[in-house]
């Protein structure tokens, strides 16, 4: 702890002016940052302690139902990735996504399945074991996102504001940070990673081992989660682009490098499914389905356990005797014409449900399960009061904040877009955006902050 409040102490001082002039609300800002790092931690530590004690009193019934989330543990294992896992381990390799033999797969991305299999390896493939040690890592993930975002946001001016806004995000997304167990916590994790890094790498480095080690990271994250590779390609690209006018400098090489060697990291798996599938299939194969899903499948777009009760994994459905008959390749390219002529036919329809994903990933929680509005009318009055809060704070940093705005509030804002974005024009419902749980809670710090920053100024008179 004392290594990382002389680390947060380093950066906090390298800003601090030294010429005249200097600005008494940053000074002062410095001062309380010093003053308040520690207690901070202690506070995010102790909010994911008690998050994961309730969730695990919940689950033995010592909590009575109606009292945390929604009163369900999801232990799936996070549904393909787990049978995927199975395979694994019984020597077929990435196979049977759906929990009967149907052959090689690239349905899902490779590396969670493959941790999984580890664990089950460690575990004497015994699942329960497994299932306890994913829950046990719930509340040190959730602690490790809360420290990133202390260890980079300059937010210290108001007490308590960080680990309040924390507490609130991470209790309104309880039930996928506590009580699923699935691919949020990997992703929270690398997008964590990911505002580390672009904040320390912000300019375009001078080692190529720091643009290989960085590729090798774009790599992995794909693997991963192909939305999350895309972050880190668009985000890498911004900061390390070089002007126009050195285009052709040695200033493109550190892009090109980390570019290269990301590729190279995930082409052992684009070369294997090439082999199986005779095609390219970048990272997984199942967005084809996800689009169809919700153009074809789903009522307005935004996914529903009506369209998820007829996914192939869920039980022995329609959906999942074409897929065994057919083959993963037919299955998907089979949803292809049905999507071009539904927009066809209705562009406006597309429209609208990209709209509606737009609406249900920023500004109103629409729940998954219909009988959830009647089962927890007040968590879903919790989660609908915060859940507009970070979009409603990018907003008002854009519209209010004094320029120049800190580079890792600029880093969170691109990485909270670019990581919706793909969802809102493809497939969404809650769970695609719960890795992003510590972005928003700086983003709403942050978005207090602003607001506090616009009264000091305005009432020292120095409004822009």
């Amino acid at each position: 702890m004392e290594c990382l409040v002389q680390m947060r102490h380093l950066r906090d001082t390298r800003s601090i002016p030294t010429q005249q002039g200097i600005n008494p609300l940053q000074s002062h800002e410095q001062t309380a940052s010093s003053q308040s790092f520690v207690l901070d931690c202690f506070l995010v530590l102790a909010v994911a302690l008690v998050l994961a004690v309730a969730a695990y009193l919940n689950r033995d019934g010592t909590i009575p139902k109606g009292y945390v989330a929604f009163d369900e543990f999801s232990g799936q294992l996070g549904a393909e990735y787990d049978t995927l896992a199975q395979s694994i381990r019984a020597g077929r390799g990435i196979s049977d996504p759906f929990r009967e033999p149907s052959g090689p797969t690239a349905w899902m991305p490779p590396l969670m399945p493959i941790s999984l299999a580890g664990l089950y390896a460690i575990c004497n493939d015994n699942r329960d074991r497994v299932r306890d040690i994913c829950i046990g890592l719930m509340g040190p993930v959730v602690f490790l996102c809360g420290l990133t975002i202390l260890l980079v946001s300059q937010v210290r001016t108001v007490a308590l504001v960080v680990p309040v806004c924390f507490f609130f995000g991470t209790t309104a997304d309880f039930y996928e940070l506590f009580q699923r167990t699935h691919d949020t916590q990997p992703i929270a994790i690398c997008l964590c990673i990911l505002l580390i890094g672009i904040v320390r790498l912000w300019n375009t480095p001078s080692s190529l081992w720091t643009a290989i080690g960085w590729g090798i990271v774009g790599g992995l994250f794909a693997l991963t989660s192909p939305v999350t590779g895309f972050v880190w390609a668009v985000m890498t690209t911004m900061r390390w682009l070089p002007t126009r006018s050195r285009w052709f400098s040695a200033d493109l090489k550190p892009l090109a490098v980390a570019a290269v060697v990301s590729m190279l990291t995930i082409s052992p798996w684009v070369v294997r499914n090439y082999y199986h599938f005779g095609r390219f299939i970048p990272i997984k194969s199942n967005v084809i389905y996800e689009i169809w899903q919700s153009q074809c499948l789903d009522e307005d777009g935004v996914l529903s356990m009506k369209a998820a009760y007829q996914h192939p994994w869920g039980s022995r459905s329609e959906q999942r005797i074409e897929f065994l008959d057919v083959g993963e390749t037919e299955f998907l390219r089979r949803r292809w014409p049905p999507v071009i002529e539904s927009i066809k036919k209705d562009p406006l329809d597309l429209v609208n449900r990209i709209i509606n994903r737009w609406f249900a990933a920023t500004v109103y929680y629409h729940a998954f399960y219909p009988m959830d509005e009647y089962n927890y009318p007040w968590q879903l009055r919790y989660k609908r009061l915060y859940f507009a809060l970070p979009f409603v704070s990018l907003l008002v940093i854009l519209a209010v904040r004094r320029f120049p705005i800190p580079k890792e509030l600029v880093a969170a804002m691109w990485i909270y877009v670019l990581f919706l974005g793909p969802y809102i024009l493809i497939s969404y419902y809650d769970r695609y955006a719960a890795p992003l749980f510590a972005i928003k809670a700086m983003l709403v710090a942050y978005g207090f902050d602003t607001i506090r920053e616009w009264i000091f100024f305005r009432k020292k008179g120095v409004v822009q």
